[in-house]
């Protein structure tokens, strides 16, 4: 048996060497175990990146998100009532406001329809009227706005021959 500090010849059984001094059985020990095996290797799984991805879809989806909850509630907070008479906008959520336009001070509707609004038929109103409060009225994500505005001024024009009829009265 040789000694693993200095190589020299020993005889079989000794626990030291002969010659160093230091222990041969630890050597001889070491020597008779078993050889490390491999158990596993591999890279990191692609799988582990759908983390990232996720974690980057949430951060471009709450802006979306947000975004589209400002949209909804500026849009979902304000009602129209349209009678012979006025266009009544009334909108907020805690706090109410309430905003009356006579369809005779009515001068002008425009409508506008982007390309989106025209798939799901709706479109915004602009009424131009004489009001000193409010003389451009939006009316925002109206269904089928060209209807809608014939409608208004088929009742502008029937105030303005009301208007008309009970100004003769008074002459």
């Amino acid at each position: 048996m040789n000694c693993p500090a200095c190589l020299k010849d020993n005889p079989e059984g000794s626990q030291f060497c002969n010659h160093c001094g230091k222990s041969v059985q630890a050597h001889a020990a070491a020597a008779t175990e078993e050889p490390e095996r491999l158990i596993w290797e591999g890279t990191c799984a692609a799988s582990s990146l759908l983390n990232l991805w996720w974690f980057l879809g949430f951060l471009l989806v709450i802006p979306i998100l947000i975004f589209l909850g400002v949209a909804w509630y500026r849009r979902a907070n304000r009602h129209y009532r349209l009678t012979s008479e006025r266009l009544t906008v009334t909108s907020g959520v805690f706090g109410r406001s309430s905003e009356d336009l006579k369809l005779v001070r009515v001068e002008d509707i425009n409508f506008n329809q982007t390309f989106w609004n025209r798939l799901f038929k709706v479109g915004d109103l602009h009424l131009i009227s004489t009001d000193k409060t409010e003389p451009d009225l939006a009316m925002r994500g109206i269904p089928h706005p060209e209807k809608m505005k014939e409608t208004i001024w088929g009742l502008v024009r029937e105030q303005r021959k009301r208007m008309v009829y009970m100004e003769q009265l008074n002459v």
